[in-house]
Formats: structure tokens, C-alpha cells, sequence
């Protein structure tokens, strides 16, 4: 079992800093294409803690992938630690779709809207698909391009464009990935979920007959686009065990990346098993039926022989309708969920599935024309998989720690459970076969970990005793901008004095560099402000944050960005902490804009 470090756990949490505004109280207009559609304004928007995991096809998990939620105060990054988990803490977003992009370099960018409880732990899990060159055409002539799974691109001659809009006439390099209706692990490659918003204006339930990724590229790595009045056809594959219940006609969706949601867009046919449709542009694809959609909430508890009941956290739970409404969650630290999005006026077969993907409940339910409440869903038996685990946590100081969490791990696979108001916590396991786990606990307040401790879970009652959070932080540098490369950096050194004449005497330059070989990408960043004394915000910060990747050239420079210390040791081994916020001027290869800039630091005096 590998173990997470304590400094990585700490890392996932620290460094959240709103970059657009995104919910607003009305009705949102946004113009694609020639049609405006007016998107609904979220239900409600709740605080929550939001953890997951990001996964290769293999099921390996993806380490130093770029995650961005957006929140009431707009887009918040961090990276998967080397276990492929990241979370969020004390965040607000939208309960019925909190929308989180993965980025990683050689797969396609990975979505998913989740419904999240509010003052909880929700958990999800993301699956990255290759992003593999199935062939190239040319632009000149036009051409055809499959899939292994039969899918199919065809383009006309001279039918693309660059992003920027001048005429491309070389070689179209056809990037595809097939999302089958049927998989077993559908909800974790989905791309969104299955609710859209279709050419009237209206939220929607949608039921998928396959996806498409598909992304086309220049021999340079150039994002290419169709040219207007130049449609591309897609041939969607139809599995056969879901092509009795197909329509002749179904409507076609384009995903929306920067919104995180399924516009309707055309339709399809059912062509020979397949369906068959015109796109105007590149994105995601999605052939879906839409239905009415109403929410269904609920709890779910496991029943022994004794009568007792305990929590069964984080597991998997789906929602079926006639084999293809399916969709599916996980529920949340007290064993909750609320999801909006289950099919009006059908009949539905709830599942439940354990860690080791046992189904351990099935029962239908339904038809509701109404949001419902399904109560306490009780499952008999399945207690004996599970393992109760106690204890407390305190400081470094004995003192019981009041704002933190549990990190416990089986078989590489993190769990986050938050701890009572008195420092205490009590959860269950679902074990399976495994007969040991890790756990530690992070302290929030003094941002410190406790060393990773070893527990038989071969006994159902299990008390881990008291674990005390002694381990520091190691440096770090972290930035966050709009638009630019998120960065987190370790590799970082604070100077005094008048270092390459960033500041004066009594300045203070917090420098970062890190470097990725085999990808061929650099990254570096500087903070800077003068008359740093002690304790206090000051302004006209200086430095520079720049990015050079396979791919681009990025330059940030500070505008006008405040630098506020809040923590000053004055003798070399002291810490030193702060943060910065502001506005930077944004560079993109010749292109520049002013974003906002945000960040937080915390360096060893030299």
C-alpha cells in the first residue's frame, strides 16, 4: 500500500482563491452559435467540503492533475497529490451541480457536475480517457477517421479552421474517445452528468445512447475548429443490448466547458446501429432522450441481526431506469444524498453498491411526478464488512483539535471524515478483505499532519487511540490566475535585502522554481514587497509568475496586488506566512489581458 505524506494531505487543502464570478441570482443569458439560451440559476447554494479521485482507464490514480472547482466566488485549483486525491473545504457551490474541471497532459479534460449536502464530505470519483490519435485527414480533401469502437468522424475538404479563425490546409489529426452507454463504470467517465438544458431554455433529464470526445489538432498541436456552414458527421455506436429501446430520432448535446453543461444541439438518426448526426464544432457529443427530472433525497444505514444501525459513508449508489437512465453517486459522510436529478413519473431501481463494487441493495421505486424524500433506506446484513473507528486528536500541545479531519486510507484509496466539535470522530470501514488501513488526522489551525498510523481492522470495533499532530508543513509557494497555469511550488527560498534588485534593504523576495523534464515544462514565480518588518499588509507588490510548457509561453506580472503577512519570525528557523491577492497582467504569447492574481506562502527565514 503506498502511503500519501503527510506534507502532500496538507498541500490538497491549503489554497483556494476565487477568479470569476459565476452564480448569479437570475437567469444567466449566454449566446452559442446563432441561438441565445437562457440557463437556470443554481437551486441554492450551500458550504461543503468536496473530496475525490482522479483515475486513468487502468483505474490507476493520476497524480499532479490540475483541478478547478467553481464556487459562488468563481473558479478554485489545487492538483492531485501522488495518490490521485484532491479535496476542497468550506467551499460554496451550487447543491444541485457543483462543476469541477481535471486537466492532465496525453487525456482528454475530465467534467462532472455532482449534487453535493451541504456541511458534509461528498465524494466523487473521475476516470481521464486517453486521448489517443485515431487517425489523420487531410484538410485539402477531406476524409474519414474510426474509432476502434466503429465510431466515426467524417470531415468535408476544406472544412477547417484554426481557433483563431485563418484557413488551415495541412494534415487534421483526429483525437477520439468513446463513451460506451452500457459500461459498468459509466458514472466515473461520464463527461458532466446526465442533465442538460434543451433549445427552449429548459433543465432537462437526459438518457445517454453514447458520447464522443473528439478533438482535432494541427501537426504542431494546434487546436483546430469547423468552419461555418461546414458540418462534420459523427457516427455514434449503438450497443445491441440497448438498441431495442432506441428512437429513430434523438436529440444531439454539445457540452459547454466553461459552463458545465449539456446544450441541445440538432439531432441524430439511427442509422444500422449506429447513430448518425451533423455537428458544427468540436467538443464533447452526446446522444441522449430528455425527460422530466425531479430530486430525490434519502439516507442509508446497514441493520444488523441486534437491530443496530450504523453509517455507511461514501458509498457507490446508482439510479436506473429501463437501462438507460442510468446514473450514479456516492454518498456522503453521514450517509446521505440528494441528488437532482432523478427521472418525473418513472419507475426506478435504486442500487447500492459496496466498496468492492458488491451490490449489497437493489429495490424499485416510483413514479414520483414530484421531488421526494425516500426516508432511511435500510440494508440488512451488510455490517459485517464494515469495522467501527474511534479516537480523538489533539495538537502538538495536547490541546483537542476543533478544526481538522481524518485521512484514512485502504488500498490506496483515501477517505476524508470529519472530526467532532470535541476532537473526537467515530466512523465505519467498509474493509472488504482488507485486514489493515492508515490514518492520520491534519490540524487545519496549525496546518501540522500526525504520523501515518497502522490499524488492524480484523476486529469490527477498532480504537485508534489518541493521534497527535506534530508534523510541520514543509515551504511552499502557491499561485492561482485566471486563465494562466495553476502552479503549487515546494522548491522555494525567501531572501532579505535587495536580491536581483527585486526590492530594498529591507525587502523581502519569495522565489519558486519547478520543472517537469520528460514533458518538457518549466515554471517559476516571484513575490516581492518592500519594507517587510514584521506583521502588517503592504502594497505594490513585484515578482513575476511564467510558465513554459510543450505547448505555450505564459508571463504573469503583479499590477496591483497587496502582500499581507501573518506570521513574521524574526531568527532564522522562524516561519514565515502570508498571502497575496491583486491583479496581473496576462501574457499569452503575444496577447495580453489583466487578471486576478491570488496566492498564499510560507517560507523558512534563512
Amino acid at each position: 500500500m503506498n502511503t500519501i505524506s503527510n506534507s502532500k494531505k496538507i498541500l490538497l487543502l491549503l489554497f483556494f482563491v476565487g477568479m470569476t464570478t459565476f452564480f448569479n441570482s437570475c437567469v444567466k443569458e449566454e449566446d452559442f452559435g446563432k441561438d441565445t439560451i437562457l440557463l437556470p440559476a443554481a437551486k441554492k447554494l450551500v458550504t461543503t467540503n468536496i473530496f475525490g479521485l482522479v483515475i486513468d482507464e487502468n483505474n490507476n490514480p493520476i497524480a499532479d492533475s490540475e483541478v478547478l472547482l467553481k464556487t459562488d466566488a468563481g473558479f478554485e485549483a489545487t492538483t492531485t497529490d501522488e495518490n490521485g486525491n484532491f479535496l476542497y473545504r468550506n467551499v460554496r457551490v451550487a447543491s444541485d451541480g457543483a462543476f469541477i474541471k481535471v486537466r492532465q497532459m496525453g487525456k482528454f479534460e475530465g467534467f462532472r457536475k455532482m449534487n453535493v449536502t451541504p456541511d458534509s464530505y461528498n465524494y466523487t470519483k473521475i476516470k481521464l480517457l486517453d486521448k489517443t490519435i485515431i487517425g489523420t485527414i487531410s484538410a485539402s480533401t477531406g476524409g474519414t477517421a474510426t474509432h476502434p469502437s466503429s465510431a466515426k468522424l467524417e470531415l468535408l475538404s476544406n472544412s477547417v479552421r484554426y481557433e483563431s479563425g485563418g484557413e488551415y490546409t495541412g494534415n487534421v489529426n483526429v483525437a477520439m474517445s468513446w463513451i460506451d452507454p452500457t459500461a459498468s463504470d459509466l458514472p466515473a467517465r461520464i463527461v458532466g452528468d446526465l442533465s442538460g438544458v434543451d433549445k427552449e431554455g429548459k433543465e432537462v433529464l437526459l438518457g445517454t445512447y453514447g458520447m464522443l470526445n473528439v478533438e482535432l489538432l494541427a501537426d504542431n498541436g494546434d487546436e483546430l475548429q469547423l468552419k461555418d456552414g461546414s458540418p462534420a458527421t459523427l457516427s455514434f455506436p449503438v450497443p445491441a443490448e440497448i438498441r431495442g429501446n432506441a428512437p429513430t430520432t434523438i436529440p444531439l448535446w454539445s457540452y459547454n466547458e466553461d459552463l458545465g453543461v449539456w446544450l441541445e444541439e440538432g439531432s441524430a438518426s439511427l442509422q444500422g446501429g449506429f447513430y448518425v448526426g451533423d455537428v458544427a464544432h468540436f467538443s464533447s457529443w452526446n446522444c441522449d432522450y430528455k425527460g422530466e427530472r425531479i430530486s430525490v433525497t434519502g439516507k442509508v444505514v446497514s441493520r444488523n441481526t441486534s437491530g443496530n444501525d450504523i453509517v455507511m459513508p461514501f458509498l457507490q449508489i446508482y439510479v436506473e431506469v429501463e437501462d438507460i437512465l442510468r446514473r450514479g453517486g456516492f454518498l456522503d459522510s453521514s450517509g446521505e444524498f440528494d441528488f437532482y436529478n432523478f427521472p418525473a413519473n418513472e419507475v426506478f431501481t435504486v442500487t447500492i453498491l459496496d466498496r468492492c463494487d458488491n451490490v449489497i441493495f437493489e429495490q424499485e421505486y416510483g413514479p414520483y411526478a414530484n421531488d421526494t424524500d425516500l426516508g432511511t433506506i435500510v440494508v440488512q446484513g451488510a455490517n459485517d464488512d464494515f469495522v467501527t473507528v474511534t479516537g480523538s486528536a489533539t495538537d502538538c500541545n495536547d490541546v483537542l483539535i476543533t478544526d481538522g479531519y481524518i485521512d484514512f486510507s485502504l488500498d490506496d484509496l483515501h477517505f476524508i471524515y470529519p472530526l467532532d466539535e470535541d476532537g473526537t470522530f467515530e466512523f465505519a470501514v467498509n474493509v472488504c478483505d482488507d485486514t489493515s488501513g492508515e490514518i492520520s488526522v491534519i490540524d487545519l489551525i496549525n496546518v501540522k499532519a500526525s504520523p501515518v498510523q497502522v490499524l488492524d481492522l480484523t476486529n469490527p470495533l477498532v480504537d485508534a487511540g489518541v493521534l497527535k499532530a506534530c508534523d510541520e508543513l514543509p515551504q511552499f509557494l502557491n499561485l492561482n490566475a485566471e486563465g494562466a497555469p495553476y502552479r503549487l511550488f515546494v522548491n522555494v527560498e525567501v531572501y532579505f535585502g535587495n536580491p536581483n534588485g527585486q526590492v530594498g534593504g529591507d525587502g523581502m523576495s519569495i522565489s519558486a522554481s519547478e520543472s517537469e523534464p520528460d514533458l518538457n515544462n518549466y515554471y517559476y514565480a516571484n513575490i516581492s514587497a518592500e519594507s517587510v518588518t514584521g506583521i502588517g499588509t503592504y502594497s505594490n507588490v513585484t515578482g513575476y509568475f511564467g510558465a513554459e510548457t510543450s505547448e505555450k509561453f505564459y508571463e504573469l506580472i503583479p499590477a496591483s496586488t497587496t502582500m499581507e503577512v501573518t506570521h513574521f519570525g524574526e531568527n532564522p528557523g522562524d516561519l514565515i506566512r502570508g498571502t497575496f491577492t491583486g491583479e496581473a497582467i496576462y501574457i499569452d504569447q503575444g496577447t495580453t489581458t489583466q487578471v486576478p492574481v491570488s496566492g498564499e506562502f510560507k517560507v523558512i527565514r534563512p
